[in-house]
């Protein structure tokens, strides 16, 4: 029974995985500026400068990777001998 809680847990974590490993990623950002408009390198608002939008690639890979790492270690714990 401990084997297929494991077995569900890396299946569920991986297809978490990859699923959001794989959403239309795109390698490049924006630059907004003041208002939501898209301005070159190097422009201002005022004394701040313009926001950097992240892209999703950013911070999805990363979160994938946490998701499975996580999935693996609890199906580790799990198959663990309990000791009485």
């Amino acid at each position: 029974m401990r084997r297929a809680v494991a077995i569900v847990t890396v299946g569920v974590a991986l297809a978490g995985s990859v699923y959001l490993a794989s959403l239309n990623l795109n390698p490049h950002g924006r630059f907004l500026g003041c208002k939501g408009v898209i301005t070159g390198f190097g422009s201002t608002c005022g004394s701040r400068p313009a926001v950097w939008e992240a892209n999703r690639a950013v911070w999805q890979i990363p979160v994938a990777i946490v998701i499975m790492a996580l999935g693996l270690a609890t199906a580790v714990v799990i198959l663990q001998p309990q000791h009485s």
